[in-house]
């Protein structure tokens, strides 16, 4: 009973690591990665959808906000990985994904609503 308890941090099974092969620490940062990818898998979508239905309508537009998507997914990266003395680029880069994506949902909606023939 009187062993003392190490301070790790939580492991998923599925990255087939031993638990002593990371310091926690780099646990952590490992996680922070992933939490990124994962958030990126998640919008990649919309993103995508968004820049492809404006550009049917505004195709110089839609490629400024693609690449602003693609900059700030950028700014994101870099916050989240380095910690809270770059967390003002994470936030950033969350605000000018979502800007940049509700324009390019908005150009498409305005543009279907317009264009529509009925009455």
């Amino acid at each position: 009973m009187g062993s003392q308890i190490q301070v790790l941090g939580y492991i998923h099974r599925s990255y087939h690591m031993r638990k002593d092969y990371f310091k926690h620490r780099d646990w952590y940062n490992f996680n922070v990665a992933q939490r990124v990818h994962q958030n990126y898998l998640e919008n990649i979508n919309w993103m995508s959808l968004s820049v492809l239905a404006a550009g049917l309508y505004k195709p110089q537009v839609a490629a400024a906000m693609g690449a602003v998507m693609i900059i700030a997914r950028g700014l994101y990266l870099i916050g989240a990985t380095k910690g809270k003395k770059c967390n003002g680029a994470r936030i950033a880069g969350v605000i000018l994904t979502t800007l940049s994506c509700l324009t390019c949902s908005g150009i498409f909606i305005y543009n279907v609503v317009k264009n529509c023939k009925c009455k």
